[in-house]
């Protein structure tokens, strides 16, 4: 490519041999004691192919395409695709880089969320919410606020709305286990019979 007035040009590679024209030979002119002759020798530059030595093609590397692509064997780095594929390489580069950007940013806001839930867990342990856990059984029996079976089911649906349940010492269940078995007028239903 050449620069021209700011832009670059496309210079077209022509296959045929610019010395021979493409017809393998050249006429080389001798004098001899008639006057002026012409030989036909070889080309020196295609050694008689008519092909220009320097020109090349291969197929564009995009899958499914089958375009001819023509450079010159002085190039650098020969083309790998198409005028059109050109386009379409660098797009999805560009998608694909996008989506690597997005991903690592989930991927860093994912880990900031784990790191603070870990430091959260550390300073205040949680317990499982349901209310199998050994500490909630032994407020509720009779280490404790002493609720039946069935006043335990029930206190456990109430116990599981309270906010900072995870957090309360087997003392506090007890304290809010004897409130609740008061308010509702001893924990007691016909039903628990």
């Amino acid at each position: 490519m050449l620069p021209m007035f700011g832009q670059e040009k496309k210079m077209a590679i022509q296959r045929e041999c610019g010395r021979c024209k493409g017809k393998g030979l050249i006429h080389k002119p001798y004098k001899d004691i008639w006057g002026g002759r012409h030989i036909e020798q070889e080309c020196p530059v295609c050694h008689g192919s008519g092909r220009n030595p320097d020109y090349r093609s291969k197929s564009c590397e995009y899958r499914g395409c089958w375009t001819t692509i023509e450079y010159s064997s002085r190039s650098k780095f020969p083309p790998k695709y198409c005028e059109y594929h050109k386009g379409v390489v660098v797009h999805e580069k560009q998608e694909a880089n996008a989506k690597r950007e997005r991903d690592n940013r989930e991927r860093a806001e994912q880990q900031r969320q784990r790191q603070q839930h870990t430091a959260q867990r550390a300073q205040y342990p949680h317990e499982s919410n349901t209310s199998e856990n050994k500490r909630f059984y032994a407020a509720c029996g009779d280490r404790g606020a002493k609720l039946t079976s069935a006043e335990r089911n029930r206190f456990s649906t109430y116990f599981h709305t309270l906010p900072n349940r995870e957090r309360m010492s087997f003392d506090e269940i007890v304290r809010v286990a004897n409130q609740w078995k008061s308010e509702n007028g001893g924990g007691y239903r016909l039903s628990d019979r």
